[in-house]
């Protein structure tokens, strides 16, 4: 239901200033000095323990760094949550966990998971994404020319098991 740019959707109202706070130059003396936003990486696995390995890697080895990952682990039958506790530990940015006690599907865990967030960006990590280096650096940049955006998308590669590239979304 449209209303004067929010948008509802499972009972949750969300807006773009809910969502991101304006950013953009701060005027400091006669300069003005860019600021950047901050951003938050929402995971919402469900017995997503053989994607892990490589979505955390990806996630560790991002030049601009999250400010933080929220983890919203959907009643996994698995051994996500101590993957993802494994990882906490070691991880170069901190890293929430939030186990929920019974499934509730993907739209409950990444709700879970905006809640739990206080950043400007919050960008969403399926369980078996893996992002190219430059993920985070170019969507918070491109999110911080456009300040109005409510929200962005990137281009995708579908990936076999076996690590080809199968086709691309454009």
């Amino acid at each position: 239901m449209k209303d004067e740019g929010r948008f509802e959707r499972d009972n949750a109202r969300i807006s773009p200033s809910d969502s991101r706070k304006a950013s953009g130059s701060q005027l400091h003396g006669s300069a003005a000095v860019s600021t950047m936003s901050t951003c938050a990486v929402v995971l919402a696995p469900h017995t997503g323990s053989r994607y892990l390995s490589a979505q955390l890697a990806s996630l560790a080895s991002q030049p601009r760094a999250p400010d933080e990952v929220v983890g919203v682990d959907d009643a996994s039958t698995d051994d996500t949550v101590a993957r993802l506790e494994h990882f906490a530990a070691a991880a170069p940015f901190p890293v929430r966990l939030h186990p929920l006690p019974e499934h509730g599907g993907t739209c409950r865990a990444f709700e879970t998971g905006f809640r739990a967030t206080s950043s400007d960006i919050v960008l969403i990590c399926d369980q078996d994404d893996s992002w190219v280096p430059e993920k985070v650096e170019v969507m918070v940049h491109r999110m911080d020319l456009e300040p109005q955006a409510p929200m962005a998308f990137s281009d995708a590669a579908l990936i076999a098991a076996a690590g080809r590239t199968i086709r691309r979304s454009r």
